[in-house]
């Protein structure tokens, strides 16, 4: 778990430090980097899944775990939290800078949640909803 929260806390950091400036991605640019960003997490988070799917270890709460010893909640917690310092490492165009500020921060509250309640990282939040609509708003395929 401390290395979780010190994976968060670093993904929260580069969330407050991107955008805006001269070195702005196009609208094109940006859009192409976030959805790559956004498939290939989301590829390794379904590979993570299905092997997770067919593990038989437990923990000693008697949770299914992966070879790792990782959750459900704890592989997608990951994924989340990756999926929060990649995208806030891109600086978006000034007119999706505010929107894309909110899905960062949409992203942030989730994780904060799912810290709180693992499941909500399975069962979803409103806070992940809001990431979807942002995203979508955004014209990014970024809503799992």
């Amino acid at each position: 778990m401390a290395v979780f929260l010190g994976v968060f806390g670093a993904a929260a950091l580069v969330m407050g430090c991107g955008g805006g400036g001269d070195d702005a991605l196009t609208k094109a640019e940006f859009t192409k980097q976030a959805n790559g960003i956004c498939k290939e997490l989301l590829s390794d988070a379904e590979a993570e899944m299905s092997a997770w799917s067919k593990s038989k270890e437990k923990n000693a709460e008697g949770e299914q775990v992966n070879a790792q010893g990782e959750t459900v909640s704890e592989i997608m917690g990951g994924y989340y939290t990756t999926k929060a310092e990649r995208l806030g490492e891109l600086n978006p165009p000034e007119a999706e800078q505010d929107q894309f500020d909110e899905m960062l921060a949409a992203l942030d509250r989730a994780i904060e949640e799912g810290e709180e309640t693992p499941e909500r990282f399975v069962s979803g939040s409103k806070s992940l909803e809001e990431v979807g609509a942002a995203s979508t708003e955004l014209g990014l395929e970024c809503n799992s």
